[in-house]
């Protein structure tokens, strides 16, 4: 008898080796050949108290998947792409692009992220004109910031550039991100206030309760929070946890037994959400206010653009029976941003229509990634130009393609 428990437990260990080493294989694989989540430097960004990263100036990384191979280059003021000065060269309009990762462009080369061609689409126009003004477009994008993070980097690493049209993004997963960075902030100024101007003062408080959208995803301790833990270290650091994972979710999902989630920010989509997605929206709102305010102290107009979510865009079996069947509302927080633009005379773009159209030639977002491709980024920078234009937000007469 114990022969044979001695004779299991070591063909039990020997299979739970070879499983190991065959999955180290496949994660080496994975990493060279095909990556499944961006391979990039840990030192792209630079760490930070207050706003926790921030692009490290100065540099070129890479960044690449199986879809993508790029390069991102900061110049010395941590802003993406080619060496500007601070003061602005005279008979120049600069514009200032505030967002995440759908601005920073990372899967893209840094001429064709959607700023840098807004760049080159306006100085075309002008000289087509015959007009002799410049335009500098200025990507201030980072990666996973929200819109509190923006504020910020806004008034310390950038506003100083002085620019005269401030491009705030605006993507749905803004809304979690300012929740959960607000918990941060109160960490550090447990008594601090948010203030538009020295006589608007927002609620210090906005946020009175523990529980996050975090908990809403079903985050809890003891040993659940452990495997949750373990989960999202994976999630985060393994090609082949991703690489299984994503395709067992489409597979259950056709099978019936699972919706597949398209984002991971579907509390913002929901017809009827929790008090906390109506809190963030407040929160949201009022930090948009704050970078307007601080835009106009420093003589810059202020409008703001609205990036769809990829299930918005591209009509698929992967999304569509998963939103028909959660009753999600996809339009939803475009109608919030525009009755907000309009009630607060803030000009606000929604890509949304155009970008609909740009995907009948193809798709303007890559297949994995729910990010902009180089086709989708020409296409938002054509979207962003005619908005400009008819808003008049930049000096020039014509419309444009």
């Amino acid at each position: 008898m114990n022969n044979i428990i001695r004779s299991f437990s070591l063909n039990i260990l020997i299979s739970g080796m070879t499983l190991f080493v065959f999955a180290g294989l496949m994660e080496v694989g994975f990493l060279l050949w095909a990556p499944q989540i961006p391979v990039t430097s840990p030192t792209m960004y630079a760490p930070h108290r207050e706003i926790l990263y921030r692009p490290n100036p100065a540099n070129c990384w890479p960044y690449r998947t199986n879809e993508f191979d790029t390069m991102i280059t900061f110049n010395t003021h941590g802003i993406r792409g080619e060496e500007r000065p601070i003061e602005k060269p005279v008979n120049t309009f600069r514009i200032l692009c505030l967002g995440d990762s759908f601005t920073l462009g990372s899967e893209v080369a840094d001429e064709v992220c959607y700023p840098s061609v807004l760049e080159q689409l306006l100085n075309k126009q002008a000289r087509d004109q015959g007009d002799t003004i410049r335009y500098e477009v200025l990507n201030a994008g980072v990666g996973g910031y929200g819109t509190f993070q923006e504020l910020l980097y806004f008034k310390e690493f950038v506003i100083n550039h002085n620019p005269d049209l401030v491009l705030l993004q605006f993507y749905s997963n803004d809304v979690r991100d300012n929740i959960n960075f607000q918990r941060h902030w109160k960490t550090l100024y447990p008594d601090s206030t948010l203030r538009v101007s020295m006589n608007s003062l927002f609620e210090e408080d906005i946020l009175s309760t523990e529980r996050t959208v975090i908990q809403y995803a079903g985050i809890g301790g003891g040993l659940v929070g452990s495997f949750q833990s373990v989960q999202a270290f994976l999630k985060e650091n393994s090609h082949l946890y991703h690489f299984l994972h994503v395709r067992l979710n489409i597979l259950r999902s056709m099978l019936g037994f699972r919706q597949l989630a398209a984002f991971d920010d579907f509390l913002v989509v929901m017809a009827e959400y929790p008090p906390e997605i109506d809190q963030g929206w407040a929160l949201t709102k009022s930090l948009m206010l704050m970078i307007r305010t601080l835009a106009e102290q420093h003589q810059a107009a202020f409008a703001i653009t609205i990036v769809p979510n990829k299930a918005q865009v591209i009509s698929n079996w992967r999304y569509d029976q998963w939103i028909e069947d959660n009753q999600f509302d996809f339009q939803k927080p475009i109608r919030i941003l525009q009755a907000f633009g309009k009630d607060q005379q803030i000009s606000t773009h929604d890509f949304l229509p155009d970008m609909k159209e740009a995907s009948i030639q193809q798709s303007p977002y890559y297949n994995w990634d729910g990010h902009w491709n180089t086709y989708g980024n020409q296409a938002a920078a054509e979207s962003l130009l005619r908005f400009l234009i008819d808003q008049k937000l930049v000096p020039m007469a014509v419309s444009g393609p």
